[in-house]
């Protein structure tokens, strides 16, 4: 694996480490508690950054994409923290599949924004695979951060 990949591979699992400590030992109540009116749970906040990570990185990296209801994802609950954990660690295999196939050199290759299925809200004009992969990485760090937050208000007792 070149370099450049095998550094990817360690930020995304530097930032499943993260969500994964942000879950490990809580209760369902903790996982499925907004902190205030309108705020994400540590539930659906895993749900999306899973999601969304692996449909960035599939989208840069060429595959094909996975399924997504971004509403249904901020929606899940869950009744253990086992059911989040398994969750993190399908999508550290699928990290690991699609970058095990990925040729550094074709990570500055430029991608027609107009394909994805969304429009990005004051985004680029022009994406590279690399940019797609960088804000996989960046998005979900983005939550995992939201989600150890939202740990620490629960077990410190700020609810």
């Amino acid at each position: 694996m070149d370099t450049t990949v095998r550094s990817l591979h360690d930020l995304f699992r530097g930032g499943h480490r993260a969500i994964e400590a942000a879950c490990e030992g809580a209760a369902a109540e903790a996982l499925n508690w907004r902190p205030v009116a309108g705020a994400n749970t540590i539930s659906g906040l895993v749900h999306h950054a899973v999601a969304s990570e692996r449909f960035w990185l599939r989208f840069g990296l060429g595959l094909p994409p996975m399924p997504r209801d971004r509403e249904a994802e901020f929606a899940s609950e869950v009744s253990d923290s086992a059911e989040l954990l398994a969750l993190v660690r399908a999508a550290e295999t699928d990290v690991a599949a699609a970058l095990s196939e990925v040729d550094a050199a074709r990570l500055g290759e430029v991608l027609d924004p107009a394909s994805l299925p969304f429009v990005l809200p004051d985004g680029p004009k022009e994406i590279t695979r690399m940019w797609c992969v960088i804000h996989a990485l960046e998005h979900a760090r983005e939550h995992a951060g939201q989600m150890m937050l939202t740990r620490q208000f629960w077990d410190n007792g700020q609810r």
